[in-house]
């Protein structure tokens, strides 16, 4: 099924898009970490390791990885912001590429490389400044679901693999949008992301969702294969959950989900939870989809 297709069925579930949408998500998501003030300000969110996100976005997601890739396989990480995939990568074993739109983002990189080695480079996700076929396997952290026309990225990215190399993605779970909508509407502020993309009023917070089915339309448009589309974070990002509870509801409930996190016994329980039970359940209760998929050997 061509990628032009996939776009059009993607957005029939989306309410009231206009037909002839410009691109205004797509580029405002591209310069919105453009300036040094705005990097600045994203290293300083993204540096606290000691969360139940960063768990779920972070750990699981290279374990994952490091089922499919051997130390010293060539990775590229794909929108690598100020590096919070790239170094846990890296210090995996693997060797790092890593490429933004923002040279501050990179900026700020650089300054927290403490010896590592990794080549960085400026780039844009839609027309990636690499030779077809340079990487063992190529990852985003919560970046693909920033764009509309994400099928088309994902052609660009099975582009750049080799022959046999692995894709890695993380992304919405329209399953569970769509069970949120059954308790009502979510309060964009508590939640951080809005899933409507004729939403003008949050276009900072749009993410695009997919089902597993979808994705396994996309990788077939782009010629790869589906390994996997497994439910992952069940606690965080939970659009149910942030429907059920309401606004302030919501902001109680990571607050005490923070708190909790803090206590051992309770952070080995959430984290068995996540390794273990989000990936079994039914896909409309996690949120997110941990996304591997491959292109066929030569």
């Amino acid at each position: 099924m061509p990628i032009s297709n996939i776009l059009t069925r993607l957005k029939s579930r989306l309410r009231s898009v206009p037909t002839n949408r410009p691109d205004w998500i797509e580029n405002f998501k591209k310069d919105a970490w453009k300036s040094g003030e705005a990097a600045s300000r994203y290293v300083v969110n993204v540096g606290d390791t000691e969360n139940l996100h960063y768990f779920v976005q972070t750990t699981l997601y290279v374990e994952k990885i490091k089922a499919h890739l051997i130390k010293g396989h060539h990775i590229l990480d794909v929108g690598c912001g100020t590096g919070v995939l790239t170094f846990a990568l890296h210090d995996a074993g693997l060797k790092v590429s890593g490429m933004d739109i923002s040279a501050s983002m990179l900026e700020q990189l650089r300054g927290r490389l403490d010896g590592r080695e990794i080549d960085l480079h400026v780039g844009d996700i839609f027309n990636m400044p690499f030779e077809d076929s340079s990487f063992d396997g190529i990852a985003s952290r919560w970046v693909l679901p920033h764009f509309p026309d994400w099928p088309r990225v994902i052609v660009e990215m099975g582009r750049k693999l080799r022959p046999g190399g692995y894709l890695f993605i993380d992304f919405c779970n329209a399953e569970n949008v769509e069970l949120s909508r059954r308790a009502g509407p979510i309060d964009v502020g508590s939640f951080g992301y809005c899933h409507d993309e004729a939403d003008i009023a949050n276009r900072g917070a749009f993410y695009a969702a997919a089902s597993q089915a979808e994705m396994h339309i996309a990788a077939t448009a782009a010629g790869l294969k589906l390994v996997e589309a497994l439910p992952t974070g069940f606690f965080v990002n939970n659009a149910a959950i942030a429907a059920a509870l309401g606004g302030e509801g919501y902001t109680a409930y990571k607050d005490v989900l923070k708190r909790h996190y803090m206590d051992p016994g309770a952070r080995a329980f959430m984290e068995w939870f996540e390794r273990f039970v989000s990936p079994r359940l039914p896909s409309p209760m996690v949120h997110g989809l941990c996304v591997v998929m491959r292109r066929p050997e030569a």
